[in-house]
C-alpha cells in the first residue's frame, strides 16, 4: 500500500455556520448521547456536538470517516482496552492511508477531570502506537462541535472564541487557535482555515 497522499482541511467556523453545514446530513451520521462506542459512526460524513470533557476521535482515509465521541464519566467507557478493541474491529490501524483528528478533554482539577484527561491521553497513545498522523485540540474553556465531510476531505470545528476569527495570516491563525485550547498540534498533512462568513 502506498503512503498517505491526501491533505485534510480543518476549518474553524461560527456555530451558526456549523448547524447550516450539518443540517443536510442524515441522522444516522450523528454521533450522539450517551457517547459510547455504540454511537460511533462510519460514513462518508459524520458529526457530533456538545464536546466538553469528552474526547472525539475521527479516523479517515480521505473519503470515509470513523468517528467516536466518548464520555469519560460513563462506566462503560472506563476500560479503554475495550474502546481500543472496538476501534481495531472497525478500522485497519496498520493502513498507511489513514490519518486522524483528536479533540476534547477538560482539566478542571478534580476527579472527573482526571478521567477526562486520561481518556484523551489513551486515544493519543493509540494513534502514536500505530503511527497514525493526527492533529489534536485539547482542553480550553469552550464546548465544541465537530464534523467531517468526505466529499471535501474537510473537518469542521465550531464554538471557537471570536478572537480566532480576527486574523487570516497563517502565523496569526496558529497563535489564535492556541489561545482557545490548552494543547494544539497540527499534523503536517492538515491545513487550517478560518471562515469569517456568518
Amino acid at each position: 500500500m502506498e503512503n498517505i497522499s491526501f491533505t485534510s482541511r480543518i476549518k474553524f467556523i461560527p456555530p451558526k455556520m456549523f448547524y447550516k453545514e450539518v443540517r443536510t446530513m442524515p441522522q444516522n451520521q450523528y454521533v450522539g448521547y450517551p457517547w459510547t462506542v455504540k454511537q460511533s459512526v462510519i460514513s462518508d460524513s459524520a458529526y457530533t456536538t456538545d464536546i466538553i470533557d469528552c474526547s472525539v476521535c475521527g479516523i479517515t482515509d480521505g473519503q470515509k470517516v470513523f468517528m467516536l465521541h466518548i464520555c469519560p464519566t460513563r462506566e462503560e467507557n472506563f476500560d479503554f482496552s475495550k474502546i481500543e478493541n472496538f476501534i481495531k474491529e472497525k478500522v485497519d490501524l496498520t493502513s498507511k492511508n489513514i490519518q486522524a483528528l483528536l479533540l476534547g478533554s477538560k482539566n478542571y482539577g478534580y476527579m472527573m477531570s482526571e478521567k477526562s484527561w486520561n481518556l484523551f491521553e489513551n486515544f493519543e497513545k493509540l494513534l502514536q502506537k500505530f503511527q497514525i498522523p493526527y492533529s489534536k485540540f485539547r482542553g480550553g474553556p469552550e464546548a465544541h462541535n465537530v464534523a467531517y465531510r468526505g466529499k471535501h476531505d474537510e473537518w469542521i470545528i465550531s464554538n471557537i472564541d471570536d478572537c480566532l476569527r480576527t486574523k487570516q495570516t497563517p502565523e496569526g491563525t496558529k497563535v489564535d487557535i492556541e489561545k482557545e485550547f490548552e494543547e494544539v498540534k497540527i499534523s503536517p498533512l492538515d491545513e487550517i482555515c478560518i471562515d469569517l462568513i456568518q
